[in-house]
């Protein structure tokens, strides 16, 4: 639905170095800036999870700077497809590749613009503030459905966590039990 969002707001702090935030969702748009999952403070302070238009793309912003910046070259075109995405932070990594990860059916996005946190900064996510999914500020609502939203915190899972390949058909689906 056009107006349809779930928001909370945390009353402290959790883990803001490390989650995963995994989706399948089915695009009802084409070619439209859709978030799936944001939290914001402000204008300065915010993280989103999003198709802009039909690329996966997830930006971290703190004090106006961007910390993380993915946008994947993969293109999300299907309406009648169901995609299976999973976003996985962990800004611990001593690696900056595996501070953040974008995957989508199983497989690791390649990225047009990979920009990622230092090691042990801080995300906004789980922050102690307005926490949305289907929305970024009132606007850019996700039209679609979603199934299976999972978001783990303090926890940093690859995307074989909530789905699998078939053994039959080679497809990737579900672990309706992850």
């Amino acid at each position: 639905m056009a107006s349809t969002k779930l928001t909370r707001t945390h009353g402290t702090a959790t883990n803001t170095k490390k989650y995963t935030w995994s989706a399948w969702i089915k695009r009802g748009n084409i070619g439209t800036q859709e978030t799936l999952v944001r939290t914001r403070a402000s204008d300065t302070n915010y993280a989103r999870f999003r198709t802009d238009p039909d690329k996966l793309e997830f930006s971290d912003i703190i004090s106006g700077s961007t910390v993380t910046s993915l946008i994947s070259n993969e293109r999300l075109r299907d309406p009648n497809a169901w995609y299976h995405v999973v976003l996985k932070v962990d800004y611990t990594q001593a690696s900056a590749a595996d501070r953040a990860k974008i995957y989508l059916n199983g497989s690791e996005v390649t990225y047009s613009t990979s920009t990622r946190q230092s090691q042990n900064g801080d995300s906004s996510f789980n922050s102690a503030n307005s926490h949305a999914i289907g929305t970024y500020n009132d606007n850019h609502y996700f039209f679609g459905a979603m199934s299976h939203v999972h978001f783990t915190d303090g926890y940093a899972y690859d995307a074989d966590t909530f789905g699998e390949t078939d053994a039959t058909t080679g497809q990737w689906k579900i672990k309706t039990s992850p």
